[in-house]
């Protein structure tokens, strides 16, 4: 629940390394994460929540635990994160699931690949404009795909991808969409404003619990504290390790410590 702490104190010496390192023929796992039973996950029968799914398949396969019934209840949050200023906003990684050590894929849209831009109908500030604008306001798009039909009750978008120069790599959140005038509205601005005249830009939509229609696909329903998730083949096996990861700090943290050797072990 807290990180391993290394100081000057804790340090070997040149020719003479403290080691942390597995037994010999045992396997060691750190873990930061909490552990869930396969046995707190049932059906979901919440017709509304069904109602959202858009794959009717999806519906009738996808499980649903109650993390604050089992006293779960920091979730953590998506936050801003990319290139550049977008790090200023960037916030401790949200909680993410596990399947027997390998992890599951948050909700996304499209589930391979990614979409474009249409028009940019406004660029948006850059990271050169005064006063920090880039924090407080996102640039106008419009896109030709049909899927954000579908996405009117969900109220945390996030938009992976490229939306200008290919090192700009951006984690942006959707701010409002126009379904009438198929418009995305996002919530900050990018750093060299909304651009699709220097290289091919690319975005995959993610956080819907609309979009879970694949094996392995979660999402955190953060108001009701409720984990929803479609099962894939290592979570169908007998007995598998279910886990969310609740760590909010480095899992080793070393300062000023030197001569310290870590081998074998499973973080």
């Amino acid at each position: 629940s807290g990180s391993f702490d290394l100081n000057e104190q804790d340090s070997g010496e040149a020719g003479k390394p403290i080691k942390y390192t597995a037994y010999p023929g045992e396997k060691v796992i750190l873990s930061g994460s909490k552990r869930i039973e396969k046995s707190a996950f049932t059906p979901v029968t919440d017709q509304a929540v069904l109602n959202r799914i858009i794959s009717p398949e999806a519906r009738q396969k996808v499980l649903v635990a109650d993390l604050a019934g089992q006293g779960i209840t920091d979730y953590g949050e998506q936050s801003r994160h990319g290139y550049y200023l977008a790090n200023d906003l960037s916030k401790v990684p949200p909680m993410e699931l596990y399947v027997n050590g390998q992890g599951m894929t948050l909700a996304r849209w499209p589930n391979q690949g990614a979409v474009q831009m249409d028009e940019i109908i406004d660029p948006g500030p850059t990271r050169k404009d005064p006063n920090g604008e880039v924090h407080t306001r996102g640039g106008t798009l419009s896109y030709s795909y049909d899927r954000p039909q579908y996405w009117t009750q969900a109220d945390d978008i996030w938009l992976d991808g490229i939306f200008g120069y290919s090192w700009e790599w951006s984690y942006n959140k959707i701010a409002s969409i126009d379904t009438a005038a198929k418009t995305i509205t996002l919530r900050y601005g990018e750093m060299s404003g909304l651009l699709k005249n220097w290289y091919p830009d690319f975005h995959f939509a993610q956080n819907l619990l609309e979009e879970i229609d694949m094996p392995g696909e979660y999402y955190i329903d953060r108001h009701a504290g409720k984990l929803y998730f479609l099962p894939n083949a290592e979570f169908t096996a007998a007995n598998p390790t279910i886990e969310v990861t609740m760590l909010k700090t480095p899992m080793i943290n070393a300062l000023n410590a030197s001569y310290i050797d870590f081998s074998e072990l499973v973080m």
